[in-house]
């Protein structure tokens, strides 16, 4: 009986590793879709991951940068595990990363930009261009 209650608990906690991945991967959003989320319906954190001369240069309009997992984890200590977050980097590398260390946190409403901000930019979305000065 021990031995089936072992092979159920392992069972289910793979199921809920699935399950995580799952919830990353389908979390990934178009740049249409994206921009819906972030500026139309409001009330989200919007993160740039890159490093702060890629966002010096330019940035989606009201991004946060947090181009250290130190930064981020400031940012973190104010948001819910339950409000929705969204991330993007260059081309998307580093969104994924920090799209499933944040749902190993806990946190369950992560969004990733697509194609990164080259995507964004290629695509036509507005983005911020006034010069920054973060180091």
């Amino acid at each position: 009986m021990l031995k089936l209650k072992t092979i159920f608990i392992v069972l289910l906690m793979s199921l809920i590793q699935v399950i995580r991945g799952q919830e990353i991967s389908t979390n990934i959003l178009e740049c249409d879709d994206f921009f819906k989320e972030v500026y139309e319906k409001g009330k989200s954190q919007l993160f740039d991951l890159r490093v702060a001369e890629e966002y010096n240069t330019a940035r989606l309009v009201d991004a946060i940068l947090v181009d250290t997992k130190q930064k981020f984890e400031l940012y973190l200590e104010a948001i819910n595990k339950t409000d929705t977050i969204f991330v993007y980097c260059e081309k998307g590398k580093r969104s994924k990363e920090c799209s499933q260390w944040l749902n190993d946190l806990g946190y369950i409403n992560i969004f990733q930009l697509k194609g990164g901000f080259s995507n964004w930019r290629k695509s036509g979305f507005p983005i911020d261009s006034e010069k920054k000065n973060y180091k």
